[in-house]
């Protein structure tokens, strides 16, 4: 059960951030005249079953080796104020006009990756909370 709850806490600290943060860097200059909302791009790509259907990650993004809970957690957190810190400094820049391809999503453009990675963290936390409701108490 801990090999599977460091697994996902490795997996919510990918590289994901450094992704985000080149998207936005490579939109200076740009300004922002969006008026469509996302969410509605990304319907339907949330999968509200994650524990019992898991999905198989690509070995790019497979997390490599252990990591004690404590240094799963930090490396969570730094992940997290890495990609909010890019969102903040990309704010006004025309984030829809890059685009990165998800390997089984396609290709996302930088709104749409913030987008993802939220209803990811929420999948995989509701994977974390069903593991912590079958630890004895």
């Amino acid at each position: 059960m801990w090999r599977r709850w460091s697994s996902i806490c490795c997996s919510l600290r990918t590289g994901t951030g450094r992704l985000i943060s080149t998207l936005i860097k490579q939109c200076e200059g740009t300004t922002d005249a969006e008026t469509d909302p996302v969410l509605p791009t990304l319907a339907g790509l949330y999968v509200t079953d994650a524990v019992r259907n898991p999905i198989e990650a690509p070995p790019s993004v497979t997390p490599k080796g252990e990591m004690s809970l404590a240094d799963a957690m930090a490396a969570q957190q730094t992940a997290r104020e890495r990609v909010m810190a890019a969102f903040t400094k990309g704010a006004g820049r025309a984030l829809g006009a890059r685009s990165y391809p998800h390997p089984i999503l396609g290709s996302l453009n930088t709104y749409q990756w913030g987008h993802f990675l939220a209803l990811h963290q929420q999948r995989h936390m509701v994977q974390l909370r069903s593991i912590l409701s079958q630890l004895p108490v």
